[in-house]
């Protein structure tokens, strides 16, 4: 069920963000020429208008595809495919309440393996996003892939993120869900440092 629910979410983000474009389009033409008119105290050039149009249609299309969902959790910060967990707080999504591919806590028996998602200033680079029980080096995937393996059915991930973490549609993010479905361990967002 939790695929549908993904499908539905994804349908209705792309219908927003089309439906977002149109609407920029149509409604931007008397902001544009005023905002142009205020910057360069002359009238918008004919050729102009149409390309700044589309391009605050892109920007409207691309500001509703983001936002759609998130009251429910549309930043996908849970893995069981339902988008789980979001919210929206700032640069990150943050709840009170676990985001979990299964309820963490009817793993109360998993031990609490806590990884912090870097990023900005506090990522080494070369892929390394993820500090392991607060301990240098910051692993890779595949060497959390390793760490994962060996132990999924006796841990649960509590994820920390801090302003510091990358945002939540980056490729570490989702790879780290994509990681922790194909072995089924849980995960717990902890709340933010």
């Amino acid at each position: 069920m939790g695929g549908h629910f993904a499908t539905l979410i994804w349908a209705m983000k792309i219908a927003a963000a089309v439906g977002g474009a149109i609407v920029g389009y149509a409604f931007s033409g008397p902001l544009v020429r005023l905002g142009y008119r205020l910057l360069v105290r002359r009238p918008i050039p004919a050729w102009l208008l149409p390309l700044l149009r589309v391009g605050a249609g892109a920007a409207l299309a691309a500001v509703v595809f983001i936002l759609v969902g998130l009251g429910g959790g549309g930043w996908g910060w849970g893995g069981d495919g339902s988008g789980a967990g979001g919210g929206a707080s700032g640069k990150f999504a943050h709840q009170d309440k676990p985001a979990t591919l299964p309820v963490a806590s009817a793993h109360a028996s998993r031990a609490k393996l806590e990884i912090e998602l870097l990023g900005g200033k506090t990522s080494p680079g070369d892929g390394r996003y993820y500090l392991v029980r607060g301990q240098p080096p910051a692993k890779n995937l595949a060497e959390l892939e390793e760490l994962i393996r060996a132990r999924a059915e006796q841990i649960e991930i509590h994820l920390v993120l801090t302003d510091d973490s990358v945002f939540s549609g980056h490729s570490a993010m989702t790879k780290l869900r994509d990681l922790l479905q194909r072995y089924r361990v849980p995960i717990v967002t902890a709340p933010e440092r």
